[in-house]
């Protein structure tokens, strides 16, 4: 029977191998699912991956029978999305391939970089890796086709944590859900002109021939690219906000735009190359600042509504007064956005919402602090502590959605374990090599 433990691995495709390469193996033929063949040099290779950090060194040691079996599944998923005319489209598999190639040149410093690393082209790196996406993106459709539909009642979820040893039970960290009521000063219109005007005068000088990747270290305040001299990489017109897109596709190759206004602030964008629906810019982001004079303004504001408003629940306050789009409609709640859920573990916080929050108990309203949104607007806010789990072993009352998860998650690898078992006898492995050191994947083997 299929290990369940192995579903942690099955679908793991990584783009790139890492810098480090695995062993020489003498390869050979070592699994054949229909006409899919597994070699050995690609179980060794994918076991190293999964071994190796980012910088290439071995951390840990995976088994190769669980790899092997993955590999297996993997290939029967594939096998099955054909026969049933899954859609993976060319499409599908150039935007992933796009954007896994613009989220690793982001990490290692641009796609120059990404090039110079993998001794690769960009179109280079692509090609080889576009059989591995295709898998992987029917790997995913399949999966969905087979427990997309899976759900778990609540007596199931009981019935799973009453399944589990008292003396196995996972310790939950201290938890906190916040709320908040933030007020946004609006920027005046001075401060956009001189902004403009520092942008103009910016443009002006990379006409003459300054260098733009100096001149977006020195000044972007965009995290995300000034480091990566503003480059954006390849991305689609959906993938930016429609301001900054309805500019930037209409520039020529080269074209540097005059200043564009957005909900992050202003921008001047350069286009540097076209791929099909596909361009790659750099930009220089510049945020007008709040006057002094309005942030003091909103936090009198702030505290004549909180005194005002006294009976109000925390949630309609928010509702009614606060501007922060994120969480307002929410009733305050802030979302945290690893977990995309309500509840953050103290050291998810960043630091300025810990220190105001220190100290505080349940129902305790903080005192208003200057804070950043999402998108880097000044604002003003109080929060309000609306639940504090104090750290305690796994229960159904405080922790009833992990559980929940977790019996799901269960749940799912079952139903594929009978979709893998009821496709056992239409399989035909050979396990040269591996046979004597996986007997749990004897059931597949048939002697040539």
């Amino acid at each position: 029977m299929w290990n369940p433990k192995s579903w942690y691995f099955l679908g793991i495709i990584l783009l790139f191998p890492p810098l480090m390469h695995a062993q020489t193996v003498v390869d050979e033929m070592v699994a054949v699912v229909g006409n899919q063949v597994i070699l050995r040099s690609e179980v060794e290779t994918r076991a190293f991956q999964m071994e190796a950090d980012e910088r290439g060194n071995r951390t840990r040691e995976i088994d190769r029978c669980e790899v092997l079996e993955d590999m297996v599944i993997q290939k029967m998923l594939v096998m099955q999305g054909e026969l049933d005319s899954v859609e993976v489209t060319d499409e599908m598999v150039e935007d992933e391939l796009q954007r896994r190639i613009a989220q690793t040149a982001a990490q290692v410093g641009g796609e120059k970089r990404l090039e110079e690393m993998m001794g690769k082209t960009v179109d280079q790196l692509k090609e080889d890796s576009r059989p591995n996406i295709y898998e992987q993106l029917m790997v995913e459709r399949m999966q969905m086709d087979i427990t997309g539909s899976v759900r778990v009642t609540p007596s199931e979820v009981e019935a799973f944590f009453r399944s589990m040893p008292s003396d196995s039970l996972p310790p939950v960290p201290g938890e906190v859900e916040l709320a908040q009521v933030a007020l946004i000063p609006e920027i005046r219109e001075e401060e956009k002109e001189r902004v403009k005007q520092e942008l103009m005068d910016i443009r002006k000088d990379l006409l003459s021939g300054s260098n733009f990747c100096i001149k977006a270290k020195f000044y972007s305040e965009d995290p995300g690219s000034a480091e990566n001299c503003g480059e954006l990489g390849y991305v689609k017109r959906e993938d930016l906000v429609p301001e900054f897109s309805a500019v930037a596709f209409g520039l020529e190759i080269g074209e540097i735009s005059e200043p564009v206004e957005t909900q992050y602030g202003f921008h001047i964008i350069e286009k540097l190359g076209q791929r099909g629906q596909y361009a790659s810019f750099r930009h220089i982001l510049i945020k007008p600042e709040v006057a002094l004079d309005d942030l003091i303004a909103a936090e009198e504001k702030l505290n004549a509504l909180l005194v005002k408003y006294d009976s109000l629940e925390f949630n309609t306050l928010a509702f009614r007064f606060s501007q922060d789009e994120s969480s307002s409609a929410n009733g305050g709640k802030l979302t945290n956005p690893r977990t995309g859920g309500t509840r953050f573990m103290m050291e998810e916080l960043d630091p300025p919402t810990l220190r105001l929050i220190q100290g505080l108990s349940q129902g305790e309203i903080s005192d208003p602090q200057i804070a950043s949104n999402q998108i880097g607007d000044k604002m003003v806010r109080v929060i309000k502590i609306v639940k504090k789990i104090e750290p305690h072993v796994a229960n159904l009352r405080e922790d009833y959605n992990k559980i929940q998860q977790a019996a799901l998650s269960e749940k799912k690898v079952k139903v594929l374990r009978e979709w893998v078992s009821r496709r056992e006898d239409d399989l035909y492995l050979n396990l040269t090599g591996y046979l004597e050191q996986c007997p749990a994947l004897k059931k597949w083997h048939q002697a040539p």
